[in-house]
């Protein structure tokens, strides 16, 4: 289970522990008086959006419509355009190897002593960052049954 804020993500392997997940979760609720909306609940879902990720079948991907923004994202041209872009691939750095090294050359412009200048460099990684978002990677769940 994930809670955030008000929203909460029950899974489960099989639907009948997710019957008693939910069961669980409800007696819970009702104790604490606290109440759900109807309408926001979704109930026995193979795939769910969540806060900005696809969940579902043992793996996670960004949301599409994340991936369409970055690859839309224009080269920025000062300081607050890329810290907005840098915040917003940082989000999902998970799904890029290696992003702290990758970014380096846009964090770099980031410091106070630094002058804008933006390079060759910059704009190479700067389009690999957005092509590697752009791959759409898959993070899968592990799988306890196998030696890793």
């Amino acid at each position: 289970m994930v809670v955030y804020l008000d929203d909460i993500v029950i899974y489960s392997q099989t639907l009948e522990e997710h019957v008693r997940h939910l069961r669980t979760i409800f007696k819970v609720l009702r104790e604490n008086t606290l109440f759900v909306k109807r309408e926001k609940c979704y109930f026995a879902q193979t795939e769910i959006l969540f806060m900005g990720h696809r969940i579902g079948n043992g793996s996670i991907r960004m949301d599409q419509s994340k991936v369409q923004a970055v690859a839309d994202w224009r080269t920025p041209k000062k300081v607050p355009e890329l810290s907005s872009f840098l915040v917003f691939v940082n989000y999902y750095r998970r799904f890029i190897a290696g992003y702290s090294k990758r970014a380096a050359p846009l964090t770099e412009l980031l410091k106070k002593e630094q002058s804008w200048r933006w390079s060759d460099k910059c704009e190479v990684t700067f389009q690999d960052i957005k092509t590697a978002m752009l791959e759409e990677p898959v993070l899968r769940l592990p799988d306890y049954g196998k030696v890793f």
